[in-house]
């Protein structure tokens, strides 16, 4: 069976705009859009896809990554019911009425990519681990810098200073932890930290401002 990537991604699409949901309720952050975060994990999981050497079933990937936040439409982890629940939900209901293979698998991926603890378990199939270190490495590195830069500025933050420390605060921060597991994902990972090392350090020397 031949999956129609692009109908539902116009699905996912159109539910989150419709609901008025495309777009985060937090402060600070109004800039940012679900559905483009959506389509830049499915661009990750095709580059980590093509890089890693081992059998993938890239049907389970590529409807995982495209569903998997869709649940935002009808629900957010303040709900009783988290995103990933409902983005599985949302998914089988769109199977009712189009031709997909491995619902059982893919909607098991969906519900279960918020828990990233999984990453270093044995047994997580391979779909599910690449489907959470694309999730990982959106708005990470030069994208987390001007995710910072854009929120200091919907603070009306008042000096380079304030911009520095939010991005020491958020996007230095954000690689405390190495959670990637395979090769590509690895070498990905550590090069958007040495970016963000390496910005950091020339900031501080362009605001004179000791490490």
């Amino acid at each position: 069976m031949i999956m129609d990537y692009d109908h539902m991604l116009e699905y996912v699409k159109d539910t989150l705009y419709s609901s008025g949901n495309d777009k985060p309720n937090r402060e600070y952050q109004h800039f940012r859009s679900r559905f483009s975060h959506t389509k830049r994990v499915l661009s990750w999981c095709e580059r980590l896809r093509r890089a890693y050497d081992g059998p993938v079933n890239e049907c389970v990937l590529y409807v995982s990554a495209i569903f998997h936040d869709v649940g935002y439409a009808v629900a957010d982890d303040e709900n009783a019911v988290p995103h990933a629940q409902a983005s599985a939900e949302l998914f089988r209901e769109y199977c009712k009425t189009h031709d997909v293979s491995y619902i059982p698998i893919i909607s098991e991926n969906i519900s279960l990519h918020s828990d990233k603890s999984l990453l270093k378990q044995a047994d997580t199939p391979i779909e599910l681990i690449l489907l959470m270190e694309a999730d990982l490495l959106d708005e990470t590195g030069a994208l987390s810098i001007l995710f910072d830069c854009l929120s200091s500025g919907e603070r009306h933050s008042d000096s380079y200073e304030a911009a520095y420390e939010h991005i020491c605060k958020y996007s230095c921060r954000s690689f405390d932890d190495d959670p990637m597991v395979t090769p590509e994902a690895i070498r990905i990972w550590e090069g958007k930290k040495k970016l963000v090392r390496a910005f950091v350090h020339s900031l501080e020397t362009d605001l004179n401002i000791a490490p």
